[in-house]
């Protein structure tokens, strides 16, 4: 956003390595932010083993309904979107006329109005490096979940997708004794 200015301390990875203070600078411009933002998601990364997403991961084509929640359901939200109604084009055009407008228009420093830009830049790059198109309305975004259910979700894959093992009973947490 135009007359948004903030400095911010960046930490290296490297050890012992002195933080360093950029400032970030707001421009109004949703094209060169947009870029920005694919550079993040390095979706230009080559694809060895197509359908390929974000890092030129592999990722089997999405079927059903793909729920965004969290940062895409604020997304939505913070720009006046439908949730359940809203498709990626639709975003990208909200986040567009958002991110042309000055930082003094939109009412000043409150908590979240400096990061809409960006967090609609990036839901947007997101779905379309998940490969939804513009049009696309597989896209949902209603609902009220938490990390939680999230955690619980990914643990369920994570165990679901893990290759099977074989384990002794009396390995087992809680087996005390096994009869003969």
């Amino acid at each position: 956003l135009k007359g948004y200015s903030e400095d911010v301390t960046m930490f290296e990875d490297t050890p012992g390595q002195t933080p360093r203070v950029v400032t970030l600078t707001g421009s109004s411009d949703f094209k060169g932010c947009l870029e920005l933002t694919k550079k993040i998601l390095h979706t230009d990364y080559e694809c060895d083993l197509p359908p390929c997403t974000i890092r030129g991961a592999y990722m089997t084509k999405l079927t059903g309904k793909f729920v965004g929640i969290s940062g895409f359901k604020f997304a939505l939200l913070n720009l006046g979107l439908k949730l359940g109604s809203t498709t990626p084009g639709m975003l990208r055009d909200a986040v567009e006329k958002f991110c042309g407008q000055s930082f003094a228009d939109l009412g000043g420093n409150t908590k979240f109005t400096k990061y809409e830009c960006f967090l609609g830049n990036y839901a947007y790059s997101m779905l379309i490096g998940l490969g939804f198109k513009d049009n696309d309305d597989s896209v949902c975004f209603a609902g009220d979940y938490s990390w939680t259910l999230g955690a619980v979700v990914y643990e369920a894959l994570a165990e679901a997708s893990a290759p099977p093992t074989r384990r002794r009973l009396l390995e087992l947490p809680g087996v005390q004794s096994v009869p003969h």
